[in-house]
Protein backbone atom coordinates (compact mmCIF):
# COMPACT_ATOMS: atom_id res chain seq x y z
CA UNK A 1 0.00 0.00 0.00
CA UNK A 2 0.94 3.76 -0.55
CA UNK A 3 1.29 4.17 3.17
CA UNK A 4 3.58 1.24 4.06
CA UNK A 5 5.48 2.34 1.24
CA UNK A 6 5.78 6.18 2.63
CA UNK A 7 6.48 4.81 6.21
CA UNK A 8 9.15 1.87 4.89
CA UNK A 9 10.62 4.92 2.71
CA UNK A 10 10.74 7.57 6.05
CA UNK A 11 12.30 4.81 8.25
CA UNK A 12 14.80 4.23 5.41
CA UNK A 13 15.68 8.01 5.15
CA UNK A 14 15.76 8.81 8.75
CA UNK A 15 18.57 5.91 9.20
CA UNK A 16 20.39 7.34 6.45
CA UNK A 17 20.19 10.39 8.09
CA UNK A 18 21.24 9.40 11.14
CA UNK A 19 24.50 7.93 9.96
CA UNK A 20 25.77 10.85 7.86
CA UNK A 21 24.88 12.52 10.81
CA UNK A 22 27.48 9.65 12.88
CA UNK A 23 29.84 10.12 10.05
CA UNK A 24 30.12 14.23 10.58
CA UNK A 25 30.67 13.70 13.98
CA UNK A 26 33.23 11.04 14.04
CA UNK A 27 34.66 13.31 11.18
CA UNK A 28 34.70 16.60 13.14
CA UNK A 29 35.97 14.96 16.12
CA UNK A 30 39.04 13.31 13.98
CA UNK A 31 39.67 16.68 12.98
CA UNK A 32 39.90 18.39 15.98
CA UNK A 33 42.04 15.73 17.38
CA UNK A 34 44.62 15.84 14.38
CA UNK A 35 44.77 19.22 15.34
CA UNK A 36 48.31 20.93 16.65
CA UNK A 37 46.22 22.86 19.46
CA UNK A 38 47.35 26.39 20.04
CA UNK A 39 46.82 27.25 22.97
CA UNK A 40 47.04 31.33 23.22
CA UNK A 41 43.64 31.19 20.58
CA UNK A 42 42.45 28.69 23.38
CA UNK A 43 43.13 31.01 25.68
CA UNK A 44 41.52 33.55 23.81
CA UNK A 45 38.51 31.77 22.74
CA UNK A 46 37.95 30.55 26.11
CA UNK A 47 38.50 33.94 28.02
CA UNK A 48 35.33 35.47 25.18
CA UNK A 49 32.90 32.32 25.05
CA UNK A 50 33.52 29.88 27.84
CA UNK A 51 35.29 31.57 31.58
CA UNK A 52 31.79 33.71 32.21
CA UNK A 53 30.07 30.19 32.62
CA UNK A 54 32.82 27.75 33.46
CA UNK A 55 34.88 30.51 35.86
CA UNK A 56 38.34 31.54 34.93
CA UNK A 57 39.91 28.68 35.80
CA UNK A 58 37.32 26.08 35.05
CA UNK A 59 36.16 25.46 38.09
CA UNK A 60 32.47 25.74 37.04
CA UNK A 61 29.34 26.84 39.35
CA UNK A 62 29.42 25.39 43.45
CA UNK A 63 25.59 25.15 42.47
CA UNK A 64 26.27 22.35 39.67
CA UNK A 65 24.81 23.69 36.94
CA UNK A 66 27.65 24.50 35.21
CA UNK A 67 30.58 21.58 35.44
CA UNK A 68 33.90 21.99 35.95
CA UNK A 69 35.97 21.48 33.17
CA UNK A 70 39.03 22.16 33.83
CA UNK A 71 41.74 19.02 34.33
CA UNK A 72 39.00 17.50 32.12
CA UNK A 73 39.84 14.97 29.56
CA UNK A 74 40.99 16.81 26.05
CA UNK A 75 39.34 14.45 23.65
CA UNK A 76 35.94 14.72 26.03
CA UNK A 77 35.87 18.08 25.75
CA UNK A 78 36.31 17.99 22.16
CA UNK A 79 33.60 15.51 21.74
CA UNK A 80 30.86 17.62 23.85
CA UNK A 81 31.64 20.74 21.82
CA UNK A 82 31.37 18.72 18.84
CA UNK A 83 27.99 17.03 20.17
CA UNK A 84 26.68 20.38 21.29
CA UNK A 85 27.43 21.81 17.48
CA UNK A 86 25.53 18.99 16.20
CA UNK A 87 22.78 18.93 18.68
CA UNK A 88 23.45 15.66 19.87
CA UNK A 89 23.76 17.13 23.78
CA UNK A 90 21.47 20.50 24.88
CA UNK A 91 21.90 23.34 26.76
CA UNK A 92 20.96 26.80 25.45
CA UNK A 93 24.26 28.05 26.31
CA UNK A 94 26.24 25.41 24.74
CA UNK A 95 24.40 25.56 21.77
CA UNK A 96 25.31 29.10 21.08
CA UNK A 97 28.87 28.98 22.23
CA UNK A 98 30.07 25.30 20.03
CA UNK A 99 28.27 26.75 17.26
CA UNK A 100 30.09 27.73 14.08
CA UNK A 101 29.99 31.67 15.46
CA UNK A 102 32.05 31.27 18.98
CA UNK A 103 34.02 28.04 17.88
CA UNK A 104 34.05 28.21 13.84
CA UNK A 105 36.15 24.75 12.84
CA UNK A 106 37.82 21.44 14.07
CA UNK A 107 41.12 23.80 14.85
CA UNK A 108 39.32 26.57 17.00
CA UNK A 109 37.22 23.53 19.41
CA UNK A 110 40.99 21.48 19.61
CA UNK A 111 42.57 25.38 20.91
CA UNK A 112 40.09 25.74 23.14
CA UNK A 113 39.35 22.41 24.12
CA UNK A 114 43.30 22.07 25.07
CA UNK A 115 43.02 25.31 26.56
CA UNK A 116 40.48 24.06 29.33
CA UNK A 117 42.61 20.70 29.81
CA UNK A 118 44.86 22.51 31.38
CA UNK A 119 43.23 25.28 33.65
CA UNK A 120 44.04 23.91 37.41
CA UNK A 121 39.97 24.83 38.55
CA UNK A 122 39.67 24.65 41.91
CA UNK A 123 36.91 22.24 43.63
CA UNK A 124 33.49 23.31 43.70
CA UNK A 125 30.69 21.84 45.47
CA UNK A 126 31.74 19.14 47.72
CA UNK A 127 29.09 16.53 48.99
CA UNK A 128 28.06 15.86 52.96
CA UNK A 129 30.74 13.38 53.18
CA UNK A 130 27.62 10.84 54.34
CA UNK A 131 27.93 8.26 52.12
CA UNK A 132 30.84 8.04 51.17
CA UNK A 133 31.55 4.08 51.94
CA UNK A 134 28.31 3.45 49.62
CA UNK A 135 29.36 5.79 46.49
CA UNK A 136 32.90 4.05 46.59
CA UNK A 137 30.34 0.31 46.82
CA UNK A 138 28.35 2.02 43.83
CA UNK A 139 31.03 3.56 42.18
CA UNK A 140 33.05 0.33 42.06
CA UNK A 141 30.29 -1.81 40.62
CA UNK A 142 29.13 0.34 38.14
CA UNK A 143 31.34 2.90 36.90
CA UNK A 144 35.02 2.12 37.89
CA UNK A 145 35.15 -0.20 34.75
CA UNK A 146 34.83 2.60 32.40
CA UNK A 147 35.88 6.09 34.34
CA UNK A 148 38.81 3.96 35.89
CA UNK A 149 40.21 3.29 39.77
CA UNK A 150 40.82 6.69 40.63
CA UNK A 151 37.77 8.61 38.29
CA UNK A 152 40.67 9.66 36.21
CA UNK A 153 38.85 8.49 32.68
CA UNK A 154 40.78 8.11 29.60
CA UNK A 155 41.67 9.99 25.90
CA UNK A 156 40.85 7.11 24.37
CA UNK A 157 38.17 6.31 24.24
CA UNK A 158 37.12 9.59 25.55
CA UNK A 159 35.68 9.06 28.79
CA UNK A 160 35.41 11.65 31.14
CA UNK A 161 37.44 12.16 34.22
CA UNK A 162 34.76 12.27 37.35
CA UNK A 163 37.33 13.09 40.03
CA UNK A 164 37.45 16.72 40.79
CA UNK A 165 33.60 17.13 39.64
CA UNK A 166 31.06 19.13 41.04
CA UNK A 167 29.28 17.00 43.85
CA UNK A 168 25.83 18.20 42.26
CA UNK A 169 26.85 18.08 38.84
CA UNK A 170 27.50 14.19 38.89
CA UNK A 171 24.38 13.91 40.89
CA UNK A 172 22.23 15.32 37.93
CA UNK A 173 24.15 14.15 35.43
CA UNK A 174 22.95 10.85 37.36
CA UNK A 175 19.71 11.67 37.36
CA UNK A 176 19.13 12.79 33.84
CA UNK A 177 20.79 9.54 32.94
CA UNK A 178 18.98 7.16 34.94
Amino acid sequence: TGAATAAATGTAAAAVATAEAASDRRAEIDAAMRSQPDLVAGERSYTASCSACHGAKGEGQATGWVPRIAGQRHAVLVSLLVDYRLGRRWDDRMQATASGHALPDAQAIADVAAYASRLPGAMQGQGTGTAVQLGAQLYAAHCRTCHGARAEGSESPAVPRLAGQNFVYLVRQQHDLL
